[in-house]
């Protein structure tokens, strides 16, 4: 296999999320002439940047805030509002059920 097939295999084996050890990726870095940066690139090119977060800005100078939130599937879809002048988020946030903190009652 010549360095650029074996590059471009790597790109694909990371965006689906399995691991390859740093040494195997140096080794086909260097035979493909490319770099880290070039690899963090080609592995995140067309991604969709991030949706807005809780405490980012508002325009009006408040910061968003949680306002509802629900359970879909194995997610959380989390809709955001300004805490100041109530206005809504663009779209809404959807994060892993097992990332959100549960908050214990009566402790």
């Amino acid at each position: 296999m010549i360095p650029q097939q074996r590059y471009e295999q790597v790109v694909r084996t990371l965006r689906i999320g399995a691991r390859i050890p740093w040494s195997t990726i140096d080794q086909v870095l260097k035979a493909a002439g490319k770099t880290a940066e070039d690899l963090v690139h080609d592995v995140f090119a067309g991604a969709t940047p991030a949706g807005p977060q809780p405490g980012d800005s508002c325009p009006c100078g408040g910061s968003l805030v949680i306002r509802t939130s629900r359970r879909q599937g194995s997610c959380q879809v989390q809709h955001l509002r300004c805490g100041t002048c109530g206005r809504r988020a663009d779209h809404r946030r959807v994060v892993p059920a097992f990332l959100i903190r549960r908050q214990r009652k009566g402790v």
